[in-house]
C-alpha cells in the first residue's frame, strides 16, 4: 500500500512540474517591458545570391510563444517597379538589458500583413546552436480606452539611438481616424527605426504601435497605430499557418557567421574567397555576405577598414581592375574623377590602388581580382592618422584563398515575367540577373570588358497614356536637354551626338534612340546609346554604357547592335509607319 501509495504521489509531483513548465507566464510589468521589445532586421537580395540587410525596424513580443506585432512596412521590401513584395528573412533580436546591444541569434517566420493598417505579425524561432527559448518574454495587448493626457512610453530601436533599445516618455495629444485606421497623436519623440515598437500604458500593455506608414503625418507631432483598432485583425490572424522565408537556411548560416567573429581574430569568406587578421581589440562587423567593416569600437578618434566586392559574369584580372572600376562605377562616372591608378601590393597579392575625388571628397581605394569578384579596401586611418601602421598592417594581412572555376551562362536568356527574350549563343556578352523586376537584365562585354548594357522597366502611367511614338520621342528629347542644362551648370558637357523616333530594336520597330557622350576636360568619360520602347503597359529603357578607348567605340557600338537585333518581344506588333510619320519625326 506504501509503496502505491509512494508511486501516485510521484506521479503527481512529475505532473504538477509539467504543468508549471507550461503555464503561461506572467506578462511583463511596465519597468521590465523593454525586454518584450526587439529589433527586427529584414535581409533580402541585393545580388545575385548575396543576402544583405536591407533595413530594420522594431516589433513587441505579445504572446509567451513568440508572437510579434509590428509594421508592415518594417517586414516588407517592395520591388520599384509594381510595389510587389520581394523575398525576404528575418533576424529578431531579442533585448536581454537596457545598456548592451540585443541578443541576434534568433529569426522568424512570417503570419500575416495589412498594408492599409500597417500592422503584421511573426513568430520567433530558435537557431539550433545559438538559442533555445522555450519561452519569451511578452506584454498584454490594452483593451482599455486611452485618453487624452494619459502618459505613455515608447519602446524600440531608432536608428539615432545608437544599438540599444530606447525609451522616449510622452502625453496623449489626441486622436485622428485616417486611412481607415485609429491613430494616436503623442508629444513623444517618434524617429525611423522606432517603426513597429510599443506604445505601453503605466500598467505595462501595448496602447500603440509606433509607424510611419504615410508620409503627410510626418511631423513633430508622433502618431500611434491604436492599438483597439487593429485587435480583432490580431486575433483572427494570429494562428494562421506561419510562412518559412526560402532564404532561412542562407540567414541562419549567416546569423552562425556573425556569432562566430566575435570571437575570432581571422575572417574567413568563401565567396569572395579571402581571409584577414585583425588585432584583438579590434572588431568585426559583419554587414552582409559581401561586406565587412574591421575596427576599434572602444576608441573615436582611431581608424576603420571597409571591405567590399562587385560580383560581375566574368573571370578579371588584375589588368582588369581599372575596366572594373570603370563598369562597376558607370553609372556615376560623369561626377567621378580618377586622379591616380597605381600598382600595389596587399600582402603577396598583386592590386591596384586607385585615389579618386566625387563631389568634392578624396577616396583611396585598393582593389583585388579574384575569380568573378573585384574587391574594394577602403580604409581611414583616424583622428591624425593615428593608426596608420596598425592599418597598413592589417591590410597586408589579407590573403586570397582558392576559388571555383564557373562558366556563365551562353544560350538564350528569356524573361518570362517581361516576355521577351535574347539569342546570346557566340556572342561576346555575359549576362548579370540582379534580384529586381525593375532591372531584371545587366549584360558586360566579356571580350573588352569596358562595355554594359542595363536593362530597366518601369510602369507607364498617365502622363504618356494617348501619346504617339513622335510625342513621345519629343518628351524625352526635352528631359534629355533639361539634364544637359543641370550638367553644364556643373561643369559637365553632355553633348546629344544622334536621336531618332523610329529604330529598329529586335522585333520592335518604334525605338526612340538617343546617343549622348559625357565630356570632362576635353576628354570623353563615358559614352551612352539608350533605347526607350514604349509598351501598352510599362517601358523598357536599354542603356549602353561604354567606357573604353575612343578608338574603339566604333567596335563596340557594333557588338551593342549585334545584340539589339537579337532581342524578340513576345506578342509584340509592328506599327505601320509612313512617310509622314518619318518626316514628322525628323522635323
Amino acid at each position: 500500500m506504501k509503496s502505491k501509495t509512494k508511486q501516485v504521489l510521484i506521479i503527481f509531483t512529475l505532473v504538477a512540474l509539467f504543468v508549471v513548465n507550461v503555464a503561461p507566464a506572467m506578462a511583463l510589468s511596465a519597468d521590465k517591458a523593454y525586454s518584450a521589445v526587439v529589433k527586427i532586421k529584414l535581409f533580402s537580395l541585393v545580388d545575385e545570391g548575396v543576402l544583405a540587410n536591407a533595413s530594420y525596424g522594431s516589433g513587441v513580443i505579445i504572446s509567451r510563444d513568440g508572437l510579434v506585432l509590428t509594421n508592415h512596412h518594417v517586414v516588407t521590401d517592395e520591388d520599384s517597379y509594381d510595389e510587389s513584395e520581394k523575398d525576404v528573412a528575418y533576424q529578431i533580436c531579442l533585448t536581454r538589458n537596457k545598456s548592451e546591444e540585443p541578443d541576434c541569434s534568433f529569426t522568424a517566420d512570417f503570419i500575416a500583413s495589412d498594408k492599409d493598417s500597417d500592422i503584421a505579425l511573426l513568430k520567433i524561432k530558435n537557431i539550433s546552436g545559438l538559442s533555445s527559448e522555450s519561452s519569451f518574454p511578452y506584454l498584454n495587448i490594452s483593451d482599455g480606452d486611452i485618453d487624452d493626457d494619459d502618459n505613455i512610453t515608447i519602446l524600440g530601436y531608432p536608428f539615432i539611438g545608437g544599438d540599444t533599445i530606447t525609451l522616449t516618455q510622452g502625453i496623449v495629444s489626441g486622436e485622428l481616424e485616417k486611412y481607415d485606421v485609429d491613430w494616436i497623436k503623442t508629444d513623444a519623440d517618434i524617429s525611423f527605426g522606432n517603426s513597429g515598437g510599443a506604445a505601453i500604458n503605466d500598467d505595462g500593455e501595448v496602447v500603440g504601435i509606433s509607424s510611419r506608414s504615410h508620409s503627410d503625418m510626418l511631423s513633430s507631432m508622433g502618431y500611434l497605430v491604436n492599438i483597439s483598432s487593429v485587435n480583432d485583425w490580431i486575433e483572427t490572424n494570429k494562428t494562421k499557418t506561419p510562412r518559412v522565408s526560402i532564404f532561412e537556411s542562407k540567414l541562419i548560416s549567416f546569423t552562425e557567421k556573425e556569432q562566430e567573429i566575435k570571437s575570432a581574430n581571422i575572417f574567413s569568406s568563401d565567396y569572395p574567397a579571402y581571409e584577414i587578421t585583425k588585432p584583438d581589440d579590434w572588431t568585426f562587423s559583419y554587414k552582409n555576405e559581401s561586406a565587412l567593416s574591421l575596427e576599434d569600437e572602444g576608441d573615436s578618434d582611431g581608424g576603420i577598414i571597409s571591405i567590399s566586392s562587385t560580383k560581375l559574369p566574368f573571370y578579371i584580372g588584375e589588368e582588369d581592375i581599372e575596366k572594373a572600376f570603370k563598369l562597376d562605377n558607370a553609372l556615376y562616372l560623369s561626377f567621378l574623377d580618377i586622379v591616380k591608378i597605381e600598382d600595389v601590393l596587399i600582402g603577396t597579392h598583386g592590386a591596384k590602388k586607385i585615389t579618386y575625388s566625387a563631389m568634392g571628397q578624396v577616396f583611396k581605394t585598393y582593389y583585388v581580382a579574384h575569380g568573378k569578384s573585384l574587391i574594394s579596401i577602403d580604409y581611414d586611418y583616424g583622428k591624425d592618422d593615428k593608426d596608420k601602421d596598425l592599418i597598413d598592417g592589417i591590410i597586408n594581412s589579407f590573403s586570397l584563398k582558392n576559388y571555383v572555376s564557373q562558366e556563365y551562362f551562353k544560350g538564350t536568356y528569356s524573361n518570362d515575367f517581361h516576355d521577351f527574350n535574347i539569342n546570346l549563343l557566340g556572342g561576346d556578352w555575359a549576362p548579370y540577373e540582379p534580384p529586381t523586376l525593375a532591372v531584371p537584365l545587366m549584360l558586360f562585354d566579356d571580350t573588352d570588358k569596358d562595355g554594359i548594357i542595363m536593362f530597366s522597366f518601369e510602369k507607364r502611367n498617365d502622363d504618356t497614356a494617348g501619346l504617339s511614338n513622335n510625342e513621345l520621342y519629343k518628351l524625352l528629347l526635352k528631359s534629355q536637354e533639361d539634364t544637359i542644362d543641370t550638367l553644364d551648370s556643373m561643369g559637365i558637357n553632355f553633348n546629344i551626338a544622334n536621336a531618332q523616333s523610329y529604330v529598329d530594336v529586335g522585333n520592335v520597330n518604334n525605338g526612340i534612340m538617343f546617343e549622348v557622350e559625357v565630356v570632362k576636360d576635353g576628354v570623353t568619360a563615358v559614352s551612352n546609346i539608350e533605347n526607350h520602347i514604349y509598351f501598352d503597359d510599362r517601358i523598357l529603357h536599354i542603356v549602353f554604357m561604354y567606357v573604353g578607348e575612343d578608338a574603339k567605340y566604333g567596335e563596340a557600338k557594333e557588338s551593342f547592335s549585334d545584340v539589339m537585333s537579337k532581342i524578340n518581344f513576345n506578342n509584340y506588333t509592328e506599327e505601320d509607319i509612313t512617310e509622314e510619320i518619318l518626316s514628322y519625326a525628323q522635323s
